[in-house]
């Protein structure tokens, strides 16, 4: 093998194992401090995005409910900084 040359491995289903954009909602009681802090914020108001952007199990049954986290930030930017 020269240096130009190197082995790719792909995996066969790549999309499992990458992390999806939800959190559990059992987590977002240790997310909601870490993102006001990111964001300038106290923790009450970005209590009530996270409330809103809320998505329950898939037909009731599958999953975990969850909050998605691009949907979230999109919620958190017009907030105000202090």
């Amino acid at each position: 093998m020269t240096g130009l040359e190197m082995k790719i491995r792909v995996h066969p289903h790549p999309l499992a194992a990458a992390p999806g954009p939800n959190i559990r909602l059992k987590n977002t009681g240790l997310q909601i401090p870490r993102v006001a802090k990111a964001r300038g914020l106290t923790e009450e108001p970005v209590r009530k995005p996270v409330q809103q952007n809320i998505h329950n199990r898939d037909l009731g049954l599958f999953g975990e409910p969850r909050v998605n986290v691009v949907t979230l930030n999109f919620a958190l930017d017009p907030l105000p900084q202090k």
